[in-house]
């Protein structure tokens, strides 16, 4: 059993404020995605350890992070809790503004990403867009 370090509650709430700051500068910027890097991030913050990795990677896959900050989870590549993880999200304009709280919204949102995904030549099987339709 691994004791939880206070500087990792430290370090986990640092990555939090510092993504939420790269979210807001990409919807100024018009942006409708966005890609973050978990080695990027860390470098930035001056946190190069694995568990700062790992931390940067569990805040980037918590739903409570997509669901404060309006995204829609698209993918991740690269190893979990590593320099090389690196997460793309849509920037879901019409959910983070307060407009999309209702269940058509969510709907629209949910087909909007699997359509981007398809567009966009990612690799969706069949059963993945069923089950992102599923989702909540």
């Amino acid at each position: 059993m691994r004791i939880r370090k206070l500087s990792d509650s430290r370090d986990a709430a640092r990555i939090r404020t510092y993504l939420a700051k790269l979210v807001q500068e990409a919807r100024q910027c018009g942006n409708e995605d966005i890609t973050l890097e978990a080695g990027r991030i860390c470098q930035e913050l001056g946190l190069n350890t694995e568990d700062a990795f790992a931390a940067c990677c569990r805040v980037l896959d918590s739903e409570k992070f997509t669901r404060t900050h309006g995204l829609l989870y698209h993918h991740r590549t690269g190893v979990w809790g590593t320099e090389e993880a690196r997460y793309a999200f849509l920037l879901d304009m019409s959910g983070y503004h307060g407009a999309g709280r209702g269940s058509r919204s969510r709907e629209r949102s949910r087909l909007q990403l699997v359509l981007l995904a398809l567009v966009a030549g990612a690799t969706v099987g069949v059963a993945g867009v069923v089950a992102t339709l599923l989702i909540s």
